[in-house]
């Protein structure tokens, strides 16, 4: 009887020493990483590569979506100073040019003209870029930060964007508002 019991015993015992915790030193550290980049629409459409940098400052707030390479395709400002709100597409010759900017079921045409130097800079550094001032009350804007929307910007001869939405282009139309 004592001969059954001891194999009985020990396999009663095996999973508790199976279980015992890892020693803390050999524990993986865990590692924040940021959300992984769509690539396509939900209409399986691919997305335009880059990514979204939001900038928020005591003189406005910013959305600019950049290549990998941090070259800005399109941006969004809202200078507080006089509440306006400033569409901006790069890459394209700067010549007046009608878009549309399509997000969320909503679409609206938007002149937009060669854009003028910056403050302090020149105008070589707006060279291929075209802007427009726009309402920063359109609803249009809104949908930008909805996470199941899309943002196309199209027009005739233009390589056309079909962005991602960000949650963070709400703080650019609040700041605003």
């Amino acid at each position: 009887m004592k001969t059954a019991l001891i194999p009985a015993l020990t396999l009663a015992l095996l999973p508790a020493a199976c279980n015992q915790p890892a020693d803390e030193a050999e524990a993986p550290t865990p590692a924040l990483t940021s959300a992984a980049q769509p690539t396509t629409a939900a209409d399986g459409e691919a997305l335009t590569a880059g990514s979204w940098r939001i900038e928020e400052a005591a003189n406005g707030a910013s959305a600019a979506f950049v290549t990998a390479g941090g070259a800005p395709l399109f941006r969004m400002v809202c200078r507080r100073a006089d509440r306006a709100m400033i569409l901006t597409r790069s890459g394209v010759d700067s010549a007046v040019t009608v878009f549309r900017v399509a997000a969320g079921g909503m679409s609206a045409d938007v002149t937009m003209n060669p854009a003028g130097p910056e403050a302090g800079g020149d105008a070589a550094t707006r060279a291929g870029e075209v802007e427009a001032v726009v309402d920063p009350g359109q609803p249009i804007l809104a949908a930008f930060a909805d996470p199941a929307a899309t943002i196309r910007i199209t027009a005739p001869g233009v390589a056309p964007l079909h962005l991602p939405s960000h949650s963070g282009t709400i703080r650019v139309v609040q700041a605003c508002s």
